[in-house]
């Protein structure tokens, strides 16, 4: 045993020993205690080394950068399959000014990799994924943000919660993905007035999550850009001064975007498309509200901005649907909305612009906008007379015609009340122009527009016949007439019923706007639902009425007997399963016809029969005054043949004859009520008479007569014919 254990000793001191002295044994793992520049990868020149990866280097997979005595300030990593930075990669004692990373495929910073102390610049770029953990950048003693971080050319950026500390600036460009978490730049602001720059060039995101800048910047820009959604509290920042859109797709802004936590010194969208602007995303105190050169598809009623703003430019947009009161500004100084297309005004939707600065003069302009379709009341304003108004070189949709002055107070709002907020009326009858039909244009050179006050001297006087312009039309004209389509018009002024009610149709519903929209498919929906619901109900009452009738008719005698005169259905005829007749009534079928006489009865000769006795045939009937009988058989159902046989045959005949006689039952009113019962009763008691029971025979062909077929027979009754028994021996 104890030769066993030192064997065992020696063994793992060898092995130890082993390990440490050979040197590919060792882990390849870059410690950073050599100094970068003894690196076979690197080279250093004075104050700048450059590292570009091989295909066996150790530091990619954890990099820590240690320059010895030397005071290196400038640091380039190249061509790499990764790059990762521990905690402590770069220490606060380093030297390094600037730290560039190119053409690396992954680079990912960990939580403390970055110590800012004297670093200025790092430059990412030509990566495919760039992560940065939380806590990524730890800040120095010095409050001082330092650190400009540029990202070019990635494929995809994560940003974490609480990243960075003590940057000066942030530059993503050309960035195909770029993911922002909660909080990605809550950043530390020593200073009174924000100095961190963000700039996000080129750059698709899903989301702008929510506090993803909850702190005060100097500027942030997006520039060319495509946005999924802004959710709510994006920008929630104390104070910004600055915040511009140029040219960005933004699918929905949601509410509370733009936080009224935050004081925004510039809010500027510009070459924007946003598809939908919810109510209350603008909700921040603004400087200054710019919206220019932008489409703005959808935009929610009753303040989608709703702002204490100074001075707004809202400039060359386009507006699908401009909402009722979607514009909701106060104190404000200056609205100008001029250059605009507004597709289809609701009503009032400039009535929440309102509430100016009592401080100094404030102006209002509305000018060169043009308007397809505005509805009952859109260009209602509450602003106080005491403001500068500029409205002038307005175009409308509306095609010129001589009710044009309805038409605009119809818009405007107009009343003869008194009332201290200013009336458009005039300002918009008096400057503004209306679309010329093609009928008309040649009376005016073939302009497309007319000031609407030009238009009723020249077409419009009461009394003047219209001018031949007006009236001769070429069939060509009338053509191109026909096929040009048609602009939205305010229900006024119409020459026909349809048109009246289309136009009326039009103002009730608002089809061009969400509402309107909605109120259409339920109106569709309920119709479709009534018309479904009347269709069903008449179905239902005639299926109800159709069996009523049915139930009426079997209560009312259904069960019908056949009658003295008709024939007797006998035993297994059945006009389904035997012959049908011509005129649809049921095969009956005759014994006399059936059975084949015998053949002493066609020979004329009965001798045989003459001491033959039957069995008298005994049947019984119902009380004359029972509810129900079978039916009746009279004389006539089965025929005798007495012109085919002599007196010899009384015996035979007077039998048959007293059996009719005793068989027929007289026809009984029937109860309603017990008809099954009287007639199972009935047939009980024949089947219980055993008088009506007799030897059963099979049926053959009778030689004498080929003319029956052996499927007649197969129809016909299973019956012995007392006629046809043979005596008894």
């Amino acid at each position: 045993m104890l030769c066993v254990r030192l064997f065992v000793r020696a063994y793992i001191l060898v092995a130890v020993i082993f390990i440490f002295e050979v040197p590919w044994l060792q882990a390849s793992v870059f410690s950073g205690t050599e100094g970068i520049c003894s690196l076979a990868e690197c080279e250093c020149q004075n104050d700048r080394v450059e590292c570009s990866c091989q295909e066996e280097s150790s530091f990619q997979e954890s990099f820590i950068f240690f320059a010895d005595s030397r005071k290196l300030q400038h640091l380039k990593v190249e061509n790499c399959p990764k790059l990762i930075l521990p905690a402590g990669a770069i220490s606060p004692e380093s030297h390094l000014v600037s730290f560039e990373i190119r053409n690396v495929k992954q680079v990912e910073f960990h939580a403390e990799a970055l110590s800012i102390s004297r670093l200025r610049d790092l430059v990412i770029s030509d990566s495919a994924i760039v992560t940065f953990h939380q806590h990524s950048f730890k800040a120095s003693m010095v409050d001082t943000p330092s650190v400009s971080l540029i990202i070019e050319n990635a494929q995809k950026i994560h940003v974490k919660s609480k990243s960075f500390a003590g940057i000066k600036s942030f530059t993503a460009e050309n960035v195909e993905d770029l993911i922002l978490e909660h909080n990605a730049f809550k950043l530390k602001v020593p200073t009174e007035e924000p100095t961190i720059n963000i700039k996000l060039v080129n750059i698709s995101t899903p989301s702008l999550s929510s506090s993803v800048f909850p702190s005060s910047f100097k500027s942030i820009t997006i520039e060319n850009s495509k946005i999924d959604k802004v959710h709510a509290n994006a920008f929630s920042g104390l104070y910004m001064n600055n915040i511009t859109f140029d040219g960005v797709s933004i699918n929905r802004i949601e509410r509370g975007a733009f936080s009224d936590n935050t004081i925004i010194g510039s809010l500027k969208f510009n070459r924007c498309n946003i598809s939908s602007l919810s109510q209350k995303s603008v909700v921040a105190g603004v400087s200054k509200f710019i919206l220019t050169n932008s489409v703005i598809q959808s935009i929610s009623k009753h303040g989608a901005i709703n702002a204490t703003v100074a001075t707004v430019e809202i400039v060359n947009n386009r507006f699908r649907t401009l909402g009722q009161e979607s514009f909701q500004f106060v104190s404000w100084d200056s609205v100008i909305i001029d250059n605009n297309t507004f597709e289809f005004l609701e009503q009032g939707s400039l009535n929440a612009i309102k509430g100016p600065a009592e401080d100094q003069d404030a102006y209002f302009s509305f000018t060169n906008n043009f308007i397809g379709y505005a509805n009952f009341k859109s260009l209602v304003t509450q602003i106080p007379t005491t403001v500068n108004f500029k409205v002038n070189s307005n175009s409308f949709g509306h095609t010129c015609d001589c009710k044009m002055e309805t038409y605009v107070k119809s818009i405007t709002g107009y009343t003869s009340l008194s009332s201290p907020f200013q009336d458009l009326t005039n300002m918009i009858q008096n400057t503004s122009r209306c679309r010329l039909s093609d009928q008309e244009k040649p009376c005016f050179e073939s302009a497309s527009s007319l000031l609407i006050g030009e238009y009723a001297k020249v077409l419009c006087v009461f009394g003047q016949e219209l001018p031949a312009c007006a009236r001769v039309i070429d069939e060509e004209d009338l053509e191109d007439v026909e096929e040009v389509a048609e602009v939205d018009r305010v229900p006024v002024n119409q020459k026909n019923n349809t048109a009246t009610f289309y136009d009326e149709f039009i103002l009730l519903f608002q089809v061009k706007t969400t509402k309107g929209i909605l109120l259409f498919l339920l109106f569709c929906v309920l119709s479709s639902v009534i018309t479904v619901t009347i269709c069903v109900g008449s179905i239902w009452v005639h299926r109800l009425c159709k069996r009523a009738k049915l139930v009426r008719d079997n209560l009312s005698g259904s069960f019908q007997f056949n009658s003295g005169e008709d024939k007797q259905i006998l035993y297994g005829s059945d006009q389904t399963t035997c012959h049908s007749l011509p005129d649809d009534e049921p095969q009956y079928a005759e014994i006399a016809e059936i059975h084949p006489y015998p053949k002493d009865i066609e020979n004329r000769s009965l001798s045989k029969f003459e001491h033959f006795t039957l069995p008298k045939f005994e049947s019984t009937t119902l009380v004359s005054n029972a509810a129900s009988t079978l039916p009746s058989m009279e004389a006539s159902t089965l025929p005798m043949r007495s012109e085919k046989t002599d007196t010899n045959q009384t015996e035979s005949t007077s039998l048959l004859s007293e059996n009719i006689d005793t068989t027929q039952i007289s026809r009984l009113s029937m109860s309603e009520t017990s008809l099954t019962d009287e007639i199972m009763m009935a047939l009980r008691d024949k089947l219980n008479d055993p008088n009506l029971y007799m030897s059963v025979m099979d049926a053959k062909l009778s030689p004498s007569d080929p003319s029956k077929k052996e499927e007649d027979l197969y129809c016909a009754p299973l019956y012995s014919d007392p006629l046809q028994l043979s005596p008894a021996p």
